[in-house]
């Protein structure tokens, strides 16, 4: 595991693959491990990273609030460490969230986003994806 770091905290996250970058963010009550089965898969063509957030896996579990924007600033922080142009991001329930926050504030940096099973109501709202819902 590699680490960053993240208002002084360790964040852990792991690196596999090349070519264009693929962040990938689990679901609460896991960590990075819940996506070896896609990183074996994709890491013949893309530049992998998996993140433990903070409060899982390897990484720090300050008693702090943890929320969206917390998270959504964490990633960010990672993007701008890595100095990527431009990045894919996968995630899972909160993972779907963090991702889907990044990129409505970041559009210029995500060229694809998936999304599973998103976290809350809010996110699958009308108002909040606009004409992203199919």
């Amino acid at each position: 595991m590699k680490f960053f770091s993240f208002n002084n905290y360790h964040i852990s996250y792991s690196q596999q693959g090349t070519g264009p970058p693929l962040i990938m963010l689990h679901n609460g009550g896991n960590d990075h491990r819940i996506w070896d089965y896609q990183v074996h898969y994709l890491q013949n063509y893309f530049d992998i990273y998996t993140i433990d957030l903070l409060g899982y896996g390897q990484s720090d579990k300050p008693e702090i609030d943890y929320t969206l924007d917390l998270y959504t600033q964490l990633l960010d922080q990672f993007i701008q460490s890595h100095e990527f142009d431009q990045v894919s991001l996968m995630g899972h329930c909160i993972g779907s969230a963090i991702s889907l926050s990044y990129a409505l504030q970041n559009p210029e940096m995500v060229n694809y986003l998936v999304l599973m099973n998103i976290a809350s109501i809010q996110t699958l709202s009308q108002g909040y994806l606009g004409n992203y819902i199919n």
